[in-house]
């Protein structure tokens, strides 16, 4: 081909459409005002969020869900947490493209977000958590109206009897952790949680089991 500029082409300028000059600071504005766009978005739960890139690019799949997931965090500090439950207990019983795609779960991110905060304050555990979630979108209830005064206390269960229990009966896991193993800890909890039936308030235990040791 012999033509390689405009000219060639005989094309004209449209004298009507003005040339339109931007500042850098303009374009800047111009970028903030623009829709995050999924690919960013992604980016952003993965990096900053810390959410896993299975469960970030299956919340970004569907901006509906995003939107949701993004007012269900807004006020907490765990985003995994609620990235979790949504892809695991809510994509369960919400499971089809076109329902993902429309997003229009019995519950409110709201509701989801009072749910959260409860396992982050340490109230409930995340089994508890998704037993609860399940109920809420089967009665399109709240954790509030669905859990009981002794369900947020941890119920019946004697948290620091059992703390003691299992320092008692794991001598060896009470010393690896006295010796900088902070894997043998997992252990203590998982004692814990196996004998009061995962009943009990993980993030508790952990913190009174610390406290017990540190005491030794």
């Amino acid at each position: 081909r012999s033509k390689e500029n405009s000219d060639d082409y005989r094309y004209f300028r449209e004298p009507d459409i003005f040339t339109i000059r931007l500042t850098e600071a303009e374009l800047e504005e111009i970028r903030a005002s623009l829709p995050e766009l999924p690919d960013a978005k992604f980016k952003r739960y993965v990096e900053t969020l810390g959410i896993s890139e299975a469960d970030a690019g299956l919340i970004v799949k569907y901006k509906k869900v995003a939107d949701y997931f993004e007012e269900a965090i807004a006020g907490t500090a765990a985003p995994k947490i609620t990235a979790s439950l949504i892809v695991t207990t809510m994509f369960s019983l919400i499971n089809t493209e076109t329902a993902r795609e429309l997003w229009q779960p019995p519950i409110t991110a709201a509701q989801l977000r009072e749910l959260v905060l409860l396992i982050d304050e340490g109230k409930i555990n995340r089994n508890i958590a998704k037993q609860t979630l399940s109920r809420m979108l089967d009665e399109g209830k709240s954790a509030s109206q669905l859990l009981s005064p002794e369900e947020l206390s941890g119920g019946s269960i004697d948290t620091e009897a059992l703390c003691k229990k299992a320092i008692d009966e794991n001598p060896g896991a009470v010393a690896d952790y006295l010796k900088g193993k902070e894997k043998a800890l997992k252990s203590l909890v998982g004692a814990v949680m196996k004998e009061s039936r995962g009943r009990a308030p993980a993030a508790q235990v952990e913190a009174r089991l610390k406290e017990m040791l540190a005491a030794k």
